[in-house]
């Protein structure tokens, strides 16, 4: 296990980003919204935007701000990759790589 936490930085919406390849952990999701549209955030064990989801976040229209941090890091085998959706959305994820 990683002990320390790498940022992605601000993931705009409309992005899917690998953000690694290999072995990794979760550590924390922070999605932000425009307080219009509906945020969301999807997490896959995977070096695509498709396949096993490990974490996801779908925010209200109304949303401006949720995080996810869970009690234990969430292991990704294959990699992590990110996709973030809705207009004015962003997303920042914390993982570390093992």
């Amino acid at each position: 296990m990683s002990t320390t936490a790498i940022s992605t930085g601000s993931l705009a919406a409309g992005s899917t980003t690998t953000v690694l390849t290999g072995k990794a952990t979760l550590n924390s999701i922070q999605l932000f919204g425009n307080g219009t549209n509906a945020p969301s955030v999807i997490v896959y064990d995977n070096t695509a935007g498709s396949g096993k989801i490990v974490a996801q976040l779908i925010g209200v229209a109304a949303t401006t701000y949720m995080d996810f941090v869970p009690d234990f890091s969430i292991r990704c085998d294959i990699g992590m990759t990110i996709v973030v959706a809705g207009t004015g959305a962003s997303a920042i994820v914390a993982f570390g790589a093992t």
